[in-house]
């Protein structure tokens, strides 16, 4: 009995002995994958000089081989990732130290004066600030930080009242990185909020207010309109779902028009019905769903 035992490890030894070496014994083991690896390589030009199908053939299906190849790939992006972390580690460090120096300076200014300082710096002529460019990095970083101070300062106000104060911000300096640059930000970010609480009927009849070039409320246009498309979007995907609503709505503005009639002196009010919700978005619904152009001349059935 201890002989068959004794038979049985040994067995097992051996057959653990001869296994092949896979792809995680080679990646605790990159030295032996590196010479495997140049062996299989070594194989495989012997085989192209002496034009051997069969052995080039048997390289490639050589497990071994495969996974030391496969071993050393992942090998290098684990390395790669190691350096990548070493250095941003480094880099971290390097703007810590230099953000100590910049913070004494600029620790007590307020959000205004460090956007102007930033702004009237090199560090904000630079298109890309390099990895190494400590001080740059560290005085970026402060910036950004108040910034963001000044944004939610900014966001207790309404957007009316973000409008009306754009000339305590913006009537000196309007470049990327100044005072009403933040101002800016504040302003597009409220107008979402704001904008986002109405229908879309009510954004598209503000836009006048808002989207007119020279309006005192011009830089909430953007944002509106962003806001309108998301929002006459949905219609239209609610209109290509719900066809009996698409055709109520699509009929409702066929019979208003038809009623105001084709005469061009009553263009303005074809106008006031055609070019207002809900007859745009019932129109581009139809052409969605790949059904013929029609202009409200018939009604759906």
């Amino acid at each position: 009995m201890k002989k068959s035992i004794l038979f049985l490890g040994l067995s097992t030894l051996v057959l653990t002995g001869c296994s092949e070496k896979d792809k995680a014994y080679y990646l605790s083991h990159i030295d032996d994958a590196k010479t495997k690896f140049k062996q299989c390589e070594k194989r495989m030009f012997e085989a192209m000089s002496s034009r051997d199908q069969e052995k080039f053939e048997a390289v490639g299906k050589d497990k071994e081989c495969v996974a030391a190849e496969q071993a050393l790939r992942e090998d290098r992006k684990i390395q790669a990732e190691k350096k990548r972390l070493e250095e941003e580690a480094l880099q971290k460090a390097e703007v810590s130290k230099a953000r100590k120096q910049l913070d004494k300076k600029f620790a007590n200014l307020d959000w205004k004066e460090t956007a102007y300082q930033y702004v009237n710096s090199d560090c904000a002529k630079k298109f890309f600030i390099a990895p190494n460019n400590y001080e740059c990095r560290a005085f970026k970083e402060i910036y950004d930080e108040k910034a963001e101070q000044g944004k939610q300062e900014l966001l207790k106000n309404s957007l009316e009242q973000l409008v009306t104060s754009k000339k305590a911000y913006c009537s000196k300096d309007q470049r990327r990185y100044s005072a009403c640059d933040i101002w800016k930000s504040a302003v597009k970010e409220q107008s979402k909020v704001e904008f986002s609480a109405l229908d879309f009927d009510q954004l598209h009849r503000q836009s006048n207010k808002y989207c007119n070039y020279g309006s005192q409320y011009y830089d909430a246009c953007s944002t509106l309109e962003e806001v309108a498309r998301e929002k006459e979007n949905m219609i239209i995907d609610q209109y290509v779902k719900n066809y009996e609503s698409l055709k109520k709505d699509y009929n409702q503005c066929v019979t208003k028009l038809a009623k105001i009639g084709d005469s061009y002196k009553v263009y303005k009010q074809r106008a006031e019905i055609a070019e207002n919700y809900p007859c745009p978005q019932a129109h581009l619904a139809r052409l969605k769903l790949g059904l013929p152009f029609d202009n409200f001349k018939t009604l759906m059935d």
